[in-house]
């Protein structure tokens, strides 16, 4: 399992300028879990490969509770729902406005969306004072949402 996540990891380094969360980007992304189960994400990151659907992994808290996650463009949302079936909500970072920061909301199942801040960049102390946080292996940065 860890050996799917580094070579996820090395992928996303090795496309960072093909659209996996580039800084003024103008695109749409999302963060979203496939569940726990180590063969699931497994097997998630191989058909994500396989699809030439661009993700990178990421660690977070959501809740209370640590979670692997994913960071993919909102445009392969449809390839990647089949996957979020289990999932309560996913999280929309909306493309960067002129303070280079983005807005955050979640996204629920139903179809209830949560506006939820913006995404900032933290040190990890602050991010371990919050209920969720994100952390980005690539870059080594945890994000938290708020005004």
């Amino acid at each position: 399992m860890d050996d799917y996540l580094k070579q996820a990891v090395e992928a996303a380094r090795a496309r960072i300028g093909e659209g996996i969360w580039g800084h003024s980007r103008g695109e749409t992304y999302f963060i979203f879990c496939v569940g726990q189960d180590p063969v699931r994400i497994a097997a998630f990151i191989s058909w994500a490969f396989h699809q030439q659907v661009n993700i990178k992994p990421l660690l977070g808290k959501y809740e209370g509770k640590t979670e692997r996650s994913f960071i993919a463009n909102y445009r392969n949302f449809k390839d990647i729902e089949p996957f979020l079936k289990n999932e309560e909500s996913i999280l929309v970072i909306d493309r960067y406005d002129v303070r280079d920061i983005p807005r955050a909301r979640l996204v629920y199942q139903n179809g209830k969306e949560v506006p939820l801040g913006r995404l900032y960049a933290v040190e990890k102390e602050t991010a371990m004072q919050c209920s969720s946080w994100t952390y980005d292996p690539l870059t080594e940065t945890y994000f938290v949402t708020g005004e």
